[in-house]
């Protein structure tokens, strides 16, 4: 899934890669799929909301994130979803407990990747580009499919809803294709978990599905 990053020269430093996360804890079943706070939050996040554009900043570092910069990257996490728990293919997670990599500029954390690898494949499980339209996420997506691709995984892969148009123009623009269509998924949840999920979402599109994306490695 490797494709040529926004800027070839952004820093990428060769011995610090994606975490080798395996074994990988099973999801936990759907409980509470929606953070009460942020009830449309799924497993693609607002940053794809956004169309890439602009140039990266020359000195951005990718990197996984340092033990002082763990409470930061949660704490930005958190404020972002209005949870740290997300939900996805009926599974939820809590994304202060996966394996991460952070953009990193002039110190300050710009954005953010987690994943979780199962087998040959890995998930994406958030990607926030908390700046915003600076490349930032498709720098994210790049690195981790390159990291997981060395660790031996075949597909990069993650879910978005029906109504996120950004999300299914921002992925298959990177190599992505759809993959899977759960009709239902998100009325499902709305019905047998939380009410408060609205019937509309991004556009004003009628919020009712899920589908997955996919990227061979």
């Amino acid at each position: 899934m490797m494709a040529a990053v926004d800027d070839p020269g952004m820093r990428r430093p060769v011995e610090e890669g994606l975490r080798d996360p395996r074994p990988v804890s099973a999801p936990r079943p759907v409980s509470d799929p929606r953070p009460v706070s942020d009830p449309q939050a799924v497993a693609d996040p607002p940053a794809v909301r956004e169309p890439s554009g602009g140039e990266l900043p020359g000195d951005l570092e990718l990197r996984p994130p340092t033990g002082d910069e763990l409470p930061e990257l949660h704490r930005l996490l958190t404020e972002a979803w209005g949870s740290p728990v997300v939900a996805a293919h009926g599974a939820t997670y809590d994304l202060t407990t996966l394996p991460a990599v952070v953009a990193v500029h002039s110190g300050r954390i710009c954005g953010a990747v987690t994943y979780r690898i199962d087998g040959a494949a890995c998930e994406l499980v958030s990607i926030n580009a908390f700046d915003g339209r600076r490349g930032v996420g498709t720098a994210l997506v790049e690195y981790a499919a390159a990291e997981a691709a060395r660790w031996g995984c075949t597909r990069l892969w993650c879910t978005t809803t029906n109504d996120n148009l950004d999300a299914l123009r921002f992925y298959q623009r990177r190599g992505f294709r759809l993959v899977g269509l759960r009709p239902g998924a998100v009325d499902e949840a709305r019905r047998a978990v939380k009410p408060q999920i609205p019937a509309v979402g991004a556009y004003g599109i009628p919020l009712r599905d899920e589908l997955d994306v996919e990227r061979p490695l």
